[in-house]
């Protein structure tokens, strides 16, 4: 009799042990840890996930993409570095200053924590060659992408940071600033355009912004964040609010404030899943213990240093009543997993 496996929800992927160098995983539908054995990961920083690909950045500075479960790994070309041509030979030679004007080396540790801010495939390398890489560079803020058989990264000029990037119905779409949605063009002559207002100008001093592919329709989510008064690079996540987009209105303008969003009290039964991956969206009722109309969220400041804090900005948040309860639990047992033998 043929095995079946049952749907599961998102895993959650933690920091590698200090120990033994292994991967750790958190099994949300099994409330259990897991380890793997991944050599392609040794060392690397993980910025995010797409379609079941981990997109790492190397301790020398080199990125590609992971597959956990299988092992397969696809070596990227070498990353712009902020827009400038410094290569690692160089980096440990870079100085910046502070706000005094005191200088403070960088460490490669820090650059490769910071040089990514997220990444976003078009497709699932194992299913096809004929994919996309999107990113967002966290320096000037700028969106590349690498092309399959491309040797470099193409670095789009545009004015106005990128907030976060999707691939939907077939296409790039970037938040840029805080309220405009374009469209990313990866043909021959790469650019961004048809900008549309999304409104919430309420909301422009929250902090993070989410694109998310719900059905047929595009969501746009805002996070808001409280910083700790001993440590500006330690936020805690207060409240959200979901809009649906309207890809169909032509609003360039934001004069009077009226942006081709509508919110969203209720998201029918699903939950929605947001931080450094790709944002998830599943049916609740599909999955044991899963809180439908909510919103699970992990931490996605890369200051926040999870080795200092652990993982407390985690948890879900309630569309019902605007409740935030964690989802992650402080002990749990570890569970060697033998998948990869």
């Amino acid at each position: 009799m043929e095995k079946r496996h049952l749907p599961q929800l998102p895993w959650l992927v933690l920091a590698d042990d200090e120990t033994s160098g292994k991967q750790r995983f958190f099994n949300m539908s099994e409330n259990k840890h897991y380890q793997f054995d991944i050599p392609e990961l040794h060392g690397a920083y993980i910025v995010g996930s797409s379609f079941g690909w981990l997109f790492a950045v190397g301790p020398k500075l080199d990125a590609y993409l992971v597959n956990p479960f299988s092992g397969a790994k696809f070596t990227l070309p070498a990353l712009p570095f902020y827009g400038e041509d410094l290569g690692p030979e160089t980096l440990t030679d870079v100085v910046e200053r502070d706000e005094y004007g005191r200088p403070r080396n960088l460490c490669f540790e820090r650059i490769q924590h910071t040089l990514v801010r997220k990444a976003v495939l078009s497709a699932d390398p194992s299913k096809c060659t004929n994919f996309t890489v999107s990113i967002m560079l966290n320096g000037d803020y700028r969106l590349a992408f690498f092309k399959f058989g491309d040797t470099t990264w193409t670095v789009l000029d545009h004015e106005g940071g990128v907030s976060d990037i999707i691939f939907f119905k077939g296409q790039f779409y970037a938040i840029i600033g805080c309220h405009n949605l374009a469209t990313v063009d990866v043909g021959p002559l790469p650019k961004l355009s048809g900008h549309k207002w999304l409104g919430c100008r309420k909301y422009s001093t929250w902090d993070n912004r989410y694109l998310v592919s719900f059905g047929m329709h595009l969501l746009f989510v805002l996070r808001e964040h409280v910083l700790d008064k001993n440590d500006n690079y330690h936020c805690i996540t207060t409240d959200f609010r979901v809009f649906k987009v309207d890809l169909g209105v032509d609003n360039t303008s934001s004069v009077k404030d009226i942006g081709c969003t509508s919110e969203m009290k209720d998201i029918e039964g699903h939950a929605l899943f947001l931080g450094k991956n790709c944002s998830i969206v599943v049916r609740a009722s599909d999955f044991n213990g899963c809180m439908a109309n909510s919103l699970y969220f992990s931490s996605d400041s890369y200051f926040c240093n999870a080795k200092k804090y652990g993982y407390d900005d985690m948890g879900v948040y309630k569309l019902e009543d605007g409740s935030i309860e964690p989802f992650y639990p402080p002990e749990i047992y570890m569970l060697e997993n033998q998948v990869r033998g």
